[in-house]
């Protein structure tokens, strides 16, 4: 009997870019399933943090099974090295592999998101407008700080052109200015990656590039896979369309970096966007859009890789707040591999193969087989209690 239990004490460190969209799920699957919860949001965010709890409290959660803590770094360190019984962490790879490295020590399982660069694949037959305008919505949805942002943009060589002048005029508009803040490190990291693309072949289709900043947002064309922006861990509003002379070189490009967390495919025809969604290594593959398909609460979520591990929301994610429990008893009487003595280990094979062997007529071979030892070691096969009932 396989029976589902409540972790006990789970945490939730949550990020700044999307602090109760992420958060609340998490949350609310973990009290449903028996679990108490202690919450880190992410530093900024414990005001708004403040009044989901408030509400969850006021709606009858009990105080004692919910507990938020300062939004600072110093208390997710101390909540991840407290005595909870499971993590879950949305975040940077960077800060995602230390939190790791310390629960690995107590063996405290964990659910992890963590960084994306998420490859979009653009089909010969795709919609170049489409692609243009679907680009453009994730690079400036929420600032461009989107874990699910598109990224890494496959592009056949024949579509390039026509990808690039649909790009040139939806961006042309478009302005985010330059990241201030949190951000501006972000920016500082950025801009060494972006001038040496630049420097060996990129095009710069729409941002800037300068000794006074980036420009956001900010696209690439003619970004070849040698290029070190292209494996880096980004959060910020660029993208790069790398030009691919099949099908397979664009796979197999989207599968390099290590990053798995989303990707989408952009065809005119269903069962080609399938098959290449199928090849992806990625938590969630869309077809003709991005990112706003994995807002449905009822779809599990999870990269993998250096994205991390374990998924939430869904049927799935409220299963990965509780373990399983086997209760396995006994109703029978046999108990042969209680009693004493050497086995037989001619006997048990034979009696695996009445038991396992594929086919009736395998069974029947091998039940034969077992009734010509039974003649020859009578008392062995008796003290086994093997019967037709067997087969």
């Amino acid at each position: 009997i396989l029976h589902r239990e409540p972790f006990g004490v789970v945490g939730v460190i949550s990020p700044s870019n999307y602090p109760l969209f992420l958060a609340g799920v998490q949350i609310l699957q973990a009290l449903v399933a028996g679990n108490a919860v202690v919450w880190k949001p992410a530093p900024g965010c414990g005001d708004v943090s403040q009044k989901f709890t408030r509400l969850l409290l006021d709606s009858g959660v009990p105080a004692d099974l919910l507990c938020q803590l300062p939004d600072t770094l110093e208390a997710g360190v101390r909540l991840a090295d407290s005595q909870i019984d499971k993590l879950v962490f949305t975040g940077g790879f960077r800060n995602g592999t230390h939190v790791l490295e310390n629960l690995s020590r107590r063996a405290v399982p964990a659910i992890v998101e963590l960084s994306g660069s998420d490859p979009v694949i653009v089909c010969v037959d795709a919609d170049v407008r489409l692609v243009a305008k679907a680009l453009h919505f994730g690079m400036t949805l929420n600032h461009g700080r989107t874990c699910m942002a598109p990224r890494r943009v496959f592009v056949p060589v024949e579509l390039l052109p026509a990808v690039e002048a649909a790009v040139r005029e939806i961006f042309s508009s478009s302005d985010l200015g330059t990241y201030s803040g949190a951000g501006a490190g972000e920016a500082v990291r950025l801009s060494p990656l972006l001038r040496d693309a630049l420097e060996r072949g990129a095009t710069l289709l729409c941002g800037d590039v300068s000794d006074s900043g980036i420009k956001f947002p900010c696209v690439l064309s003619d970004v070849s896979e040698n290029m070190e922006v292209l494996s880096a861990d980004l959060f910020a509003s660029v993208a790069f369309l790398i030009p691919v002379e099949s099908e397979e070189a664009a796979v197999a490009g989207a599968s390099r970096g290590g990053f798995a967390l989303g990707a989408s495919v952009f065809s005119n025809d269903q069962k080609r966007a399938e098959r290449v969604s199928m090849r992806l290594k990625a938590g969630l593959v869309s077809v003709n859009d991005l990112i706003v398909p994995s807002a449905d609460p009822r779809v599990p979520f999870g990269g993998s890789g250096k994205s991390g591990y374990g998924v939430t929301r869904g049927g799935e994610g409220l299963l990965s707040m509780t373990r399983g429990k086997v209760l396995q008893v006994r109703s029978g009487g046999m108990t042969r591999h209680l009693e004493s003595g050497d086995l037989d280990l001619g006997l048990a094979g034979a009696l695996a193969r009445v038991l396992h062997a594929g086919g009736v007529r395998a069974k029947l071979s091998a039940f034969m087989k077992l009734c010509r030892m039974a003649r020859r070691h009578p008392t062995k096969v008796k003290k086994s209690a093997i019967s037709e009932d067997s087969i």
